[in-house]
């Protein structure tokens, strides 16, 4: 792998949002902006291009799990979710994005944040994930059901989220031996 590659990370303390070297991949890290040292494993891991292989854990029978994504079913562009609170929204350009998993669209309907999908990794090492909504006044439905403001639902491979006219496929990647 070479040296210059990097990773994004968001700074747990400020929010703002580093290219780190992958060599200091579980190593102190002290941001630039704040000042505040951190641990690489407290920031929040961004999407880049080798997220997929990235984002995973191997557990105990040597299988690799990993927390899935969203693939937007009108483009086929694919967003890798992370283990923690992922916000789906609408991408934006003129001012900073309210999601941590912005989606390039034109659908208006589709909130800067509209739906939250909560990534855990249970005590025997498998991710599952949960939606619910990001308080906003627009719809989300999964399988054609609406998700109330106060309802978390467990999602499993090839759930479909609607939000406005945007539909996005929920992808659980299958373990790795």
């Amino acid at each position: 792998m070479p040296v210059d590659q990097k990773i994004k990370v968001q700074c747990p303390h400020c929010k703002v949002i580093l290219a780190v070297p992958r060599t200091l991949e579980g190593q102190d890290i002290v941001c630039p902006k704040c000042k505040k040292g951190s641990s690489f494993a407290e920031c929040k891991r961004l999407y880049d291009d080798t997220m997929a292989s990235v984002n995973r854990t191997v557990l105990s029978s040597g299988v690799i799990d990993r927390p899935g994504f969203l693939r937007d079913m009108y483009s086929g562009q694919s967003y890798m979710l992370q283990e923690g609170e992922n916000i789906i929204g609408r991408m934006t350009y003129r001012e900073p994005p309210k999601a941590t998993v912005p989606i390039v669209t034109g659908d208006m309907g589709f909130s800067r944040a509209h739906l939250i999908i909560r990534v855990v990794k249970a005590p025997d090492g498998y991710y599952h994930a949960f939606a619910y909504n990001a308080s906003n006044m627009n719809p989300t439905m999964i399988n054609g059901v609406r998700l109330e403001a106060e309802d978390q639902i467990g999602l499993k491979d090839g759930d479909i989220i609607q939000a406005s006219s945007t539909y996005l496929q929920y992808i659980k990647l299958a373990p790795q031996v």
